[in-house]
C-alpha cells in the first residue's frame, strides 16, 4: 500500500474553508473514511457543530472552553489581585526567567534558576529546597553557630541517661533506656487492662500464657477465659430460660413437621378429644428445657410423647428420656408414651388414650 501524505493545512482548508464533509474529503483524496478520521484525531481537528463563543467578548472559541485566552487571563488576574505580593511581581516573580514570562504552571528558583516542583504553583514558593535552607541560614532563622542545630551531626541530641547519640532529634532517651524508664508507675498504661496485641501475654497473635479449661482441662487460646467453647456452652444450657429460648430459635429454623406415626396419633386425638390436644413438636412449647410432642390445651397438665422403636432404645437416648420424664413429673405433668410398634393395633392405642385422658 503506497504511503499517503495528508497534511494538517490541507485537511483544515478542505474542512473549514471549503466546507467539505469527511466522506467528501475521503473521496477527493482517494482514501478510506477511517483514514480521514484517524488524521482528524492526530491533528486535533474538531468536528464542526454548535459554535461556542467567549462569555465575555463573544469571540468564537473551542467547544470545551468558556472564555478566549485574552479574557481568561483578565479574569485570572482579577481573581488573584487580592493575593498578589509586590515583591514577587514583575521581574522578581518566579514565573519569569531571563526577562521572559514562563507559563503559569512552571516556576523557577529565583537564586539558582532550577525548575521547581508542580506543587510550587499553588503557593508562594520562590526558592528550591537547597537555596531556601541557605537563605534561612543567611537571615538568621537557622543559626550555624549553635551546636543544637538539627542540620548538623554534632548537634544530634544525646540520651539523658546513657549519653548515646540519638538518630531521632525529638527523642530524649534511647530505646533501651526508654524501656527501663517506662516500667511500673512511669508507664502511661500502668493500671489499665491491656487486651489483644497490646497485652504482654501475646506474641505474634498467640498467647504466651498457658490457660486451661476448669471443667475438661483443655488448653485455651484466650488468656482471660476460664472455660473452653464447648464447656461454656454446656454451662449456659444449665440455665432453663436460656436453654428454652435457644431451643425455640433452633427448632423454628428447622421447620419441623409431624412424621407419619405422629400424624396417626394426631388423627386419633382429634377424633376422640376434639380441640383438646395440640401438636407442639415443632418447638412452639418448651417445658423445663424439653420439647413435648402433644400437649393438652384444655387446662389439664397432660403430655403425650411418641417414641420410635430404633432411636429411643439407644442407651444415651434412654438417659435423656429418663431426665425428661423426671422434669415433667417435677413440674406436675402427667406423661403418656406411645411406642411405634403399638400403632400396629390402633384399638389398643385408642383404649390407652381414653384411659389416660380420664385419669385425674
Amino acid at each position: 500500500m503506497p504511503n499517503i501524505n495528508i497534511t494538517k493545512r490541507q485537511l483544515k482548508k478542505l474542512y473549514y474553508k471549503d466546507k467539505y464533509t469527511r466522506s467528501e474529503i475521503a473521496s477527493k483524496l482517494k482514501v478510506s473514511l477511517s483514514t480521514i478520521r484517524r488524521h482528524f484525531k492526530k491533528y486535533n481537528i474538531y468536528k464542526i457543530g454548535k459554535i461556542c463563543r467567549c462569555i465575555d467578548c463573544g469571540k468564537s472559541i473551542a467547544f470545551y472552553a468558556k472564555r478566549c485566552r485574552k479574557c481568561a487571563g483578565i479574569q485570572t488576574r482579577k481573581r488573584q489581585r487580592g493575593t498578589k505580593r509586590p515583591e514577587l511581581s514583575g521581574i522578581n516573580a518566579p514565573t519569569y526567567k531571563h526577562g521572559r514570562c514562563c507559563l503559569s504552571n512552571k516556576k523557577y528558583c529565583i537564586d539558582c534558576g532550577k525548575k521547581l516542583h508542580k506543587l510550587a504553583t499553588y503557593n508562594f514558593t520562590e526558592r528550591c529546597r537547597s537555596c531556601n535552607t541557605k537563605h534561612l541560614f543567611k537571615i538568621g532563622i537557622l543559626n550555624t553557630a549553635d551546636s543544637n542545630n538539627s542540620q548538623y551531626k554534632s548537634g544530634k541530641s544525646k540520651c539523658i541517661d546513657c549519653g548515646k547519640l540519638l538518630s531521632n532529634y525529638t527523642a530524649t532517651r534511647c530505646v533501651k533506656c526508654w524501656g527501663i524508664f517506662e516500667r511500673g508507675i512511669n508507664n502511661p498504661a500502668f493500671g489499665i487492662k491491656q487486651s489483644g496485641k497490646k497485652n504482654g501475654n501475646y506474641k505474634n497473635g498467640i498467647t504466651i500464657k498457658k490457660n486451661y479449661c476448669v471443667d475438661c482441662g483443655k488448653r485455651i487460646v484466650n488468656c482471660y477465659a476460664t472455660r473452653c467453647h464447648s464447656c461454656d456452652g454446656k454451662k449456659k444450657y444449665e440455665n432453663l430460660e436460656y436453654k428454652s429460648r435457644m431451643l425455640k430459635i433452633t427448632m423454628k429454623s428447622m421447620r419441623i413437621k409431624p412424621n407419619k406415626p405422629e400424624k396417626i396419633i394426631l388423627t386419633l386425638l382429634n377424633k376422640l378429644f376434639p380441640k383438646q390436644y395440640k401438636y407442639v413438636g415443632d418447638g412452639k412449647c418448651i417445658i423445663g428445657g424439653f420439647c413435648p410432642d402433644f400437649i393438652n390445651i384444655n387446662g389439664k397438665k397432660k403430655i403425650i410423647e411418641h417414641n420410635g422403636d430404633y432411636w429411643h432404645n439407644r442407651s444415651d437416648i434412654r438417659l435423656k428420656d429418663k431426665r425428661k420424664m423426671e422434669m415433667y413429673s417435677s413440674l406436675g405433668y402427667q406423661t403418656l408414651i406411645v411406642w411405634e410398634h403399638e400403632l400396629k393395633t390402633p384399638q389398643k392405642v385408642l383404649d390407652k388414650l381414653i384411659k389416660f385422658n380420664e385419669e385425674r
